[in-house]
C-alpha cells in the first residue's frame, strides 16, 4: 500500500513526461552498442518498468477498494439499473477515458479536428496485442488508421451520440438518487466523482504503461540485431538477453567466424577440430599445444596480459579474454564472429 500511495502521487508526472521519454529512448536505442545496452537495461529500463508497473496497478487497486462498497450502497438505494448508469459517465469534459479515446480520436480525425500524425502519436501504441512484445505496435502498420476509419463507418451511431445518450441516463439516475436520499446525496456524489477520477487515472496509467512497454520491444529488437539472435531474442528472459551480449578485453586482433567448442579442461583438447573456436573459463601453459588448431580463443577470465591473450597474439590468432560469461552463454556448435581487436563476440547462429 505504501507503493500504491507513492505511485498515485507520481502518476500525473509520469503521464506528462512519459511520451517524451519514450520517444527519446526509441531514438537512442537504435544507436546503442552492446555495452551501452547492458548498462541502459540495468540502470534505466528495469527501474523505469518497475515504476511503470506501479503506475498501472495502483489506481486499479485504489479503485477496487472503494467501488465495491459504493456499488453495494447504490444497489440498495436506487437498484441495479441506476447503479450501472451512475457508475458510467466517467469521461469528463476535459478528460476522456483513455480506452475510449481510441474510438473518440477516430471520430475527431474523421471530422478533421486532429490529423493522422496526432492520432498515431496518441493511440498508435494501443491495440489488441499491446502486452505482447513480439507483435509490432499498430503505429508501425501504414494501413492501420484506414482500417479503423473503415470500421467506424459501419457503426449505426457516431461516438458523440452514444456518449450523449449515456450522459442522459446518468443525469436521470442522478436525479433519482437525489429524490430518494437527499441527505446522503452530496456524500454519494463525492464518492461517485472519486470513483470516476480513479477510473480515468487507471486507464490513463495503463495507456502510458503500454507506451513504455513498447520501449522493451525496441530494446529486444536491438539486442537481436547486435547478437545475431534476431527474433529469437523475444523468447529469452531478461537475464538471458543480457548474458547473450559477450564482451571482453582485446586479446589479439583480427576477426574470424567459426563454430564454437566449449572446453572444461585442457585434457579435452583432442576434440578441437581445425577451424573451430576454443572457448574456456581460462587457460594456462597446459593449453598451449591446442592453440595452433584454434581459429580463435575466447575466455571468461583474463585480460590483455593473460596466458590466452599473449599466446594468441604470438600465433596471430584472434582472442577475446575476460568475457565473464562466454562459456555459459555459448554452446558447442554455435556460429560466432570473434572481433579480437574490439573484444567482441557476436552470435551469428545458434546450434540446433
Amino acid at each position: 500500500m505504501s507503493n500504491v500511495k507513492r505511485a498515485l502521487k507520481d502518476i500525473d508526472h509520469f503521464i506528462d513526461a512519459n511520451p517524451s521519454w519514450c520517444d527519446t529512448q526509441h531514438r537512442d536505442l537504435l544507436k546503442m552498442e552492446k555495452g551501452d545496452l547492458i548498462r541502459w537495461s540495468e540502470e534505466s529500463l528495469l527501474p523505469y518498468m518497475i515504476r511503470t508497473f506501479w503506475v498501472m496497478v495502483s489506481p486499479a487497486i485504489a479503485l477496487s477498494n472503494s467501488i465495491s462498497k459504493l456499488r453495494a450502497d447504490l444497489n440498495q438505494i436506487v437498484g441495479p439499473d441506476d447503479t450501472v448508469a451512475l457508475l458510467s459517465n466517467v469521461s469528463s469534459k476535459d478528460e476522456i477515458l483513455a480506452s475510449l479515446g481510441i474510438v473518440a480520436g477516430l471520430d475527431r480525425l474523421r471530422r478533421g479536428h486532429i490529423n493522422r500524425k496526432e492520432y498515431e502519436i496518441a493511440y498508435g501504441h494501443r491495440g489488441p496485442h499491446e502486452a505482447e512484445l513480439f507483435i509490432p505496435r499498430p503505429a508501425k502498420d501504414p494501413e492501420w488508421i484506414d482500417r479503423q476509419l473503415a470500421n467506424l463507418e459501419y457503426a449505426p451511431q457516431d461516438v458523440d451520440s452514444l456518449l450523449r445518450e449515456q450522459s442522459m441516463r446518468y443525469n436521470s439516475a442522478l436525479k433519482n438518487l437525489l429524490q430518494i436520499t437527499p441527505r446522503k446525496f452530496d456524500a454519494l456524489q463525492k464518492r461517485l466523482g472519486e470513483a470516476a477520477r480513479l477510473t480515468r487515472l487507471s486507464e490513463a496509467g495503463r495507456s502510458d504503461g503500454m507506451r513504455a512497454f513498447w520501449i522493451s520491444r525496441t530494446f529486444v529488437q536491438r539486442v537481436g540485431q547486435l547478437t545475431g539472435l534476431e527474433d529469437d531474442a523475444f523468447f529469452m528472459e531478461h537475464d538471458e538477453i543480457i548474458n547473450s551480449q559477450i564482451e571482453g578485453s582485446s586479446g589479439s586482433a583480427r576477426t574470424v567466424e567459426g563454430s564454437v567448442r566449449i572446453f572444461n579442461s585442457a585434457q579435452e583438447g583432442d576434440q578441437l577440430q581445425p577451424g573451430e573456436i576454443l572457448v574456456a573459463i581460462t587457460t594456462n601453459v597446459g593449453w598451449t599445444p591446442i592453440f595452433p588448431r584454434a581459429a580463435a580463443v575466447i575466455t571468461d577470465v583474463g585480460a590483455p596480459l593473460s596466458h590466452a591473450a599473449i599466446v594468441a597474439r604470438e600465433l596471430g590468432i584472434p582472442a577475446v579474454a575476460g568475457c565473464f560469461n562466454a562459456s555459459s552463454v555459448l554452446k558447442t556448435g554455435d556460429l560466432v564472429r570473434v572481433d579480437g581487436g574490439q573484444g567482441i563476440v557476436e552470435i551469428i547462429e545458434r546450434a540446433a
